[in-house]
Formats: structure tokens, sequence, C-alpha cells
């Protein structure tokens, strides 16, 4: 009996499924389950007498029709492209910058990089709550120092004008930690005798960059642009504690939009299904990457 045990969990194609059987089961709790549940909540009309009840009415595509239908849907669907085209084209910008400059040998470069994780560990809400303070109109430091230079005070949240800018401000900043991580792991596995190599051929550091860095950490470029994508296109606690999403639409992009249709409104179908709209919008734009970028690159499309 134990015999047959023993040589029945020997087998490579069984033992393998044993290890595999608990991320499987993860997975399907936390992640399959969940999504499956979000769609039938957004082809149902779910209220908040509703709810926690199975007599839900069947209304097939018409809370997504409701949605699109919706006169601020173009607007938030711009606001939301906006804000996610600008906070990752600078947060990967100046993460990169970062890493390049912390990637020198000076004192202390090591700690001072430490340091500056110090701003990705804070929750996105506290994140939130301190700049809604920095621009504050009335006690806020951004316009104090303003004030002191005689520019006057901004309304930085306050006003349709400002509002995106500032919110976008924050966003960069939270994420400069996390794109620069990402990117200090590709340069450190670049040999030091490339760089050598290249200093002695008298390269400029702009030439040393473009084709010799670059080219070498592509896979860290890439996965960190396709992860700032996810992140910035989801980006919720951060511009709720700004702004909620006012004024009057200025930073309301769709995952705040998909809050306040769900707890402000107690419309869950419409909510559900913008949040399916996300997954869609976020699964459009992985497959255009990996297809025009990534798998081109790797020869594997």
């Amino acid at each position: 009996m134990f015999t047959n045990l023993k040589s029945l969990i020997c087998n490579s194609k069984l033992t393998l499924y044993l290890f595999l059987l608990p991320a499987i089961m993860m997975v399907m709790v936390f992640a399959i389950y969940p999504l499956l549940y979000n769609f039938s909540l957004s082809v149902h009309e779910v209220t908040s007498s509703t709810l926690l009840s199975e007599d839900r009415p069947f209304v097939g595509l018409n809370n997504y029709k409701e949605v699109i239908l919706e006169p601020d849907f173009i607007e938030i669907l711009r606001n939301t492209l906006v804000f996610s085209i600008f906070s990752v084209l600078f947060q990967f910008l100046f993460g990169l910058a970062f890493a390049l400059f912390f990637h020198q040998e000076f004192p202390l470069h090591k700690p001072l990089r430490g340091l500056l994780l110090i701003g990705w560990v804070i929750p996105p809400a506290v994140i939130g709550t301190i700049w809604r303070w920095l621009f504050n109109c009335d006690i806020g430091v951004i316009n104090y120092f303003l004030n002191m230079i005689g520019i006057g005070s901004v309304g930085w949240l306050v006003t349709q004008t400002f509002a995106m800018s500032s919110v976008l401000v924050a966003n960069i900043w939270f994420a400069i930690p996390f794109n620069m991580i990402l990117m200090t792991s590709g340069l450190v596995s670049i040999p030091n005798s490339i760089h050598d190599a290249a200093a002695i051929d008298g390269t400029t550091f702009f030439q040393k960059l473009w084709h010799i860095i670059i080219p070498m950490i592509k896979p860290n470029i890439y996965a960190t642009i396709i992860l700032d994508i996810i992140y910035t296109f989801r980006s919720f606690p951060l511009i709720w504690n700004m702004t909620k999403g006012g004024p009057v639409n200025a930073t309301t992009v769709l995952p705040v939009w998909s809050y306040i249709q769900s707890f402000n409104f107690f419309n869950f179908g419409a909510g559900t299904a913008i949040a399916v709209i996300i997954l869609l919008l976020l699964l459009i734009i992985s497959i255009i990457y990996i297809k025009f970028f990534v798998g081109k690159e790797e020869g594997v499309l």
C-alpha cells in the first residue's frame, strides 16, 4: 500500500499538480470568483435593497448601455486617459533619472536611495491626504511659498484648471520610487566591463544611455511600463482623498466614478459595469502592448 502511494506521489505530473493546487485555489478564490461575481452584478439590476438578495432582475447589457450613454462618460474617459498617459510617462522618466543618479558611486548613495522608498510604502490614501494639505488654498505650504515670492494663492484643488495637474503631481511623486527600483534592478545587471569599454571609446552620457543602457534594460522597461499602466488605471484612494473627483468631474476617472455610482447612488449594477469596462480597457492595452512591443522584441509574436 505504502509502496503504491510512494510511487503515485513520485509521479512527476501528479507532484507538479499537487504543488500547483494551493496557488490554483488561491487564484480561484481571490481572483476568478470575484471577477465572475462582479460580471454577474453588472448584468443585473442591483440596488441597496437587492444587493444581498437573490431576486435581482436580469437586465443584460443595459447597465453598460446606461454607462456609455451617460453625458459624463466621454469626459470621464478622457480624464482617465490623460491621467494615465501623463502619470506613466513622467513617473517612468523620473524613475529612470533617479535610478541613473543613484547608480553612481558617491557617499551614502545606497542609504539615500533606500530613503526614497519611504514615499512608496506609505498607503495611497495617506499620500492623498498629505498632498491635499500641501495644495490647500488657505493653509497649504505651496501657496505659502507662492505668497512669499509675490505670486499669490492658487486654487489648486478647487478649480478645474489646476485640479487634474495637482492630482497628477501627487500620483507621479508617489510612483517614482517604484519605477526607480525596477530600473535599478536592470542597471545593476549591466556588467562593469561594458561601462569601461564605453568610457574607453569616448562615448558621451547620452550616447551610452541610448545605445547601451536602454537596449540592455528593455525587459525592465517593458515590465515597469505595463505595471505603471495597470496601477495608474485603477487609481482610486489618492484621487478620492484629494478631490473626491471634483471639482465638477475635473478629476473623476473611471475607478472614482465606479465608486460614486456604487456607494453614493447605490447603483451597483452601473458601478460594476464601469469596473468591467476598466478591466476590458486594461486587457486591450496589455494585448496591444505585448503584441507591438514585447512580442516583437522577443520574437514571440
